[in-house]
């Protein structure tokens, strides 16, 4: 029905602010009965003699108008609409702010992701830090009308975004299209953005009385002021280096990360947390073993999803487990989750098992993980000290479940987190046993009802039955993905063999086109380490032979096998072209270096390999053409030689698989525990660790462990604490070099190994 005269109703209040300076209210109602209500368009207008006044500063002018519209006749309609208004104040803030500040940070923020969606260093940060503001944007919508202080830091992000129209227009440069700005920068700038959503989506998760908290309201009010001035700051730097070089570029602005809402507890001191056990080397992150840039982009942008996900949104999955057959890219995948969220400050710690005989990486993992959250975040360590710091006997416990309930449950429990915290624990599959893996696996799907709201564990392992099914046991709070469904992989695997023989290849490899990138990448199965070993063959050649002849033979030795016997091919077809297993000498040394390697408690570095093996070969006969398949560190190098890929020390350790490559470990150990005793004769001398005077206790060396880290190397200090455990059998040679320790280096290993006692 329209309108008719009668029906509008007017009202005009004006309210003086100070002297000179004014805020004028109008309301307008236009009502059309019998019809509902239409809404009630508000508008109001500030009028100044010098610039706006902060809204802030006038909310007790906004509130005496409402007593004063309350007071005034009106019709009863008005009154009722009134009334079903909390605040005239909060529903001015919200339209004014929400839907006119936040919402064009969202579209800007979307516009931002699209540029930067060939940009590989910056784009991944760019898509989490839009998809988290979306998900901020629909769940505050109404959770801030009277927070001032976060409206205001939306309108500083608005400011900042600004910046999408000037990337635009760098795009649309006809002349010189592009991305002038530098990525380091535009990476600063999605990280900061991504912080800032974390923070805000934790603090609106949160009761009025929760957020009046004593301890939260000062950490709030603390925090939006510096994200607002990063974000200013971080604008003026996009200006101030838009034609600089963006090789030299360095981000001056300080990066605010905001992990620690609250310490619901009072947490302890500093304490000493030194003779926790360490697992060293076990951390992940390694450049060189991460996904190519451009791949892996689904999988990596749906675990980044699962990860930054608010606790409500996913049902509290803790745990997700990434299961995947070997040479799939599991590693590689668990090694760029640790550098994308290292990079956001969000990563608490990673660890790595790695297969090997008496390994004591299942008992290191907790104590290693709790030290590495202790460095990442100061109240941390603190809640960790609160915990163990006064119990050296828990500190040095083996138990698992103890450990995990004290080193990692205890101190995070005492802190309410802002964003997600992540832990990588990568090759579950090989923390040891069988019984051992279902252990560990049990523990962690059993307890995951029990972690933070914000902890998030990411999990990768094999598909053995064992293990996977005490996680589908907690399916409530355990994901499970399987590498086998993931669609992108023949994709992936094409982009990662281009790049590697074609766009990375200086000079170019001759023959070698984009149809041999096909076939080669066809031919690997969905296998990235068979791919990798491959272009590896191709990239280092082979004398006498071209790299696509050498192209050629791996893609037939292929032919008829399946996935399951692919990498064994493949690594048969590599040795047989480097060593003759027919000679009875380069056999012998091909299974003393590679049984050094896979034998050994701990890993062996160059230095110690060499040390280890001089009276058998020089070992460079065999590890210079074995960098397809080991890392191997220069010579003088103290870095272990390790498998790049697990599946080839289980391929050499199987003589059904391996046939005449086979390396037998019984024989490994005999030769490591003769090989132990010729360095500690050889090695070993009196006073070792040149101390001043001889009576001096242990304890009363202020820097023992530093003498002991110069003087003594790592291959000696292995031989004297691990030639007993190597021993198979006693025979003459051994006699031989047994007698000689005992006669002239006894009380010298007894020195060394003291500390160890």
């Amino acid at each position: 029905m329209p309108s008719s005269p009668d029906a509008q109703h007017c009202i005009t209040r004006e309210l003086v602010y100070r002297p000179g300076k004014r805020f004028k209210l109008d309301l307008c109602v236009k009502v059309d009965a019998p019809d509902p209500l239409p809404p009630v368009p508000v508008k109001v207008t500030q009028e100044l003699h010098h610039g706006l006044i902060n809204g802030q500063s006038v909310d007790g002018e906004i509130e005496r108008t409402e007593i004063a519209i309350a007071q005034m006749s009106t019709p009863r309609v008005v009154e009722s609409l009134t009334r079903g208004i909390d605040a005239g104040s909060a529903v001015v803030t919200q339209v004014h702010t929400i839907e006119t500040t936040l919402k064009p940070v969202l579209d800007k923020l979307e516009v931002f992701c699209d540029i930067m969606d060939n940009v590989a260093e910056v784009h991944p940060y760019a898509k989490m830090a839009w998809t988290i503001l979306k998900g901020v944007y629909t769940v505050v919508q109404n959770q801030f009308d009277r927070d001032q202080k976060i409206l205001g830091l939306f309108a500083q992000m608005k400011s900042l975004y600004e910046i999408v129209d000037d990337l635009q227009r760098q795009l649309d440069d006809i002349a010189n299209p592009g991305i002038k700005s530098p990525k380091e920068l535009l990476r600063c700038i999605s990280i900061q953005t991504l912080d800032c959503c974390f923070f805000v989506r934790s603090y609106g998760s949160l009761s009025f009385v929760q957020r009046t908290m004593k301890g939260i309201l000062s950490n709030v009010d603390k925090r939006i002021t510096e994200y607002r001035i990063a974000f200013e700051s971080l604008k003026q730097e996009f200006y101030d280096k838009l034609h600089v070089d963006t090789h030299v570029v360095v981000v001056d602005t300080q990066l605010i990360v905001s992990r620690v809402l609250q310490v619901v507890e009072g947490a302890g001191e500093k304490a000493i947390l030194s003779d926790m056990p360490y697992k060293e080397g076990s951390s992940l992150g390694d450049k060189r073993k991460q996904c190519l840039p451009g791949t892996r982009t689904g999988i990596l942008d749906g675990m980044s999803v699962w990860v930054n996900a608010d606790t409500s949104e996913d049902g509290h999955q803790s745990i997700c487990v990434l299961a995947g057959p070997a040479g799939t890219g599991k590693s590689a995948i668990a090694h760029s989750m640790t550098a994308y969220f290292k990079t956001l400050h969000r990563l608490a710690a990673s660890f790595g098992f790695k297969r090997a005989p008496g390994s004591d990486g299942l008992t290191k993992l907790f104590p290693t993980i709790a030290q590495n959250m202790a460095d990442f975040d100061e109240d941390i360590r603190k809640a960790l000290c609160a915990a163990v710091g006064g119990d050296k006997a828990l500190r040095m416990t083996h138990d698992l479940e103890e450990q995990f309930d004290n080193f990692i449950l205890a101190p995070l429990k005492k802190i309410v987190f802002s964003g997600p915290v992540l832990i990588v624990i990568d090759a579950l599959d090989e923390c040891g046993s069988s019984s051992e893996q279902e252990e560990l696996a049990g523990l962690l799907a059993r307890r995951a009802k029990d972690f933070p709201p914000n902890l998030r564990i990411v999990i990768t392992c094999r598909p053995e039955l064992h293990i996977i099914q005490r996680f589908k046991e907690e399916a409530s709070h355990v994901v499970i993905r399987d590498m086998e469904n993931v669609d992108s992989t023949s994709q992936d695997i094409r982009s990662y063999v281009h790049f590697r023989l074609i766009d990375d290849c200086r000079p170019k490899l001759a023959g070698i086109d984009e149809r041999d990138c096909t076939e080669l990448a066809e031919a690997s199965q969905g296998l990235f380490q068979w791919a990798s070993v491959a272009c590896a063959q191709i990239v280092t050649r082979t004398a006498g032979l071209t790299p696509l002849e050498i192209h050629k033979r791996l893609v037939e030795s292929t032919s008829g096998v399946d996935q399951v016997n692919l990498l064994d091919a493949l690594y048969k077809e590599v040795l047989k072209r480097f060593f003759d297993m027919n000679d009875e000498t380069v056999k012998d040394r091909f299974r003393t270096v590679l049984g050094m390697i896979f034998g050994s408690f701990e890993p062996l570095s160059m230095v110690g390999l060499v040390a280890m093996c001089q009276d058998y070969c020089d070992v460079t006969l065999v590890l210079d053409f074995l960098g397809s398949l080991l890392s191997v560190p220069p010579n003088i190098s103290h870095d272990p030689v390790r498998p790049i890929h697990t599946s080839f020390r289980d391929f050499l350790l199987d003589p059904d698989r391996s046939g005449d490559f086979f390396v037998d470990s019984s024989d490994a150990h005999q030769r490591l525990a003769l090989a132990s005793l010729r360095v500690m004769n050889r090695e070993l001398v009196f006073n070792i660790c040149a101390l001043k005077s001889s009576w001096e206790r242990n304890d009363e060396v202020s820097d023992l462990a530093y003498r002991i880290k110069k003087h003594i190397p790592h291959h000696l200090l292995y031989s004297c604490r691990f030639w007993a455990q190597h021993l198979q059998t006693p025979d003459s040679q051994f006699e031989q070099l047994f007698n000689t320790f005992i006669l002239g280096k006894l009380l010298f290993f007894l020195e060394v190994t003291k500390p160890y006692w």
